[in-house]
């Protein structure tokens, strides 16, 4: 008898911190992020903050953008722009988080991998995860 090997794809969001990152990175599975999340990425990273310089260099950032899609990139689309608007309505979560959990449902992930968590821990068969917690 032959099983087939199922992969769980988990939607990795842009506020999972690089020890965070590093440790999905190692429980395996399918990683999937958006193009939405890699522009986060970028903009997290050269952001300044107040008085504070940003947390990397433009090149530095590139870089790291560049290693981040590598994995799975998923577009967003119109759907997931009116999927979010529902999520944003319905869940009381920010603009940027529905748009991320819209595309990881419409990448049929299993978990969202994030630091925010949502008003339910499972919503459209997304599980969140919160791997600080």
């Amino acid at each position: 008898m032959s099983f087939t090997k199922t992969t769980m794809r988990r939607f990795l969001d842009t506020e999972a911190n690089h020890q965070a990152a590093r440790s999905v990175f190692q429980e395996g599975g399918e990683l999937v992020v958006s193009t939405n999340v890699l522009g986060e990425l970028f903009v997290a990273l050269t952001k300044r903050r107040g008085t504070k310089p940003p947390l990397s260099t433009i090149p530095e950032a590139v870089k790291r953008v560049r290693a981040i899609a590598m994995l799975e990139v998923v577009p967003v689309r119109r759907e997931e722009v009116l999927h979010a608007t529902e999520l944003r309505q319905h869940q009381q979560i920010s603009w940027w988080d529905a748009l991320n959990w819209a595309s990881a449902v419409s990448a049929d992930c299993v978990e969202f991998v994030g630091a925010d968590r949502p008003s339910r821990p499972s919503v459209d068969g997304v599980r969140f995860v919160n791997p600080f917690a």
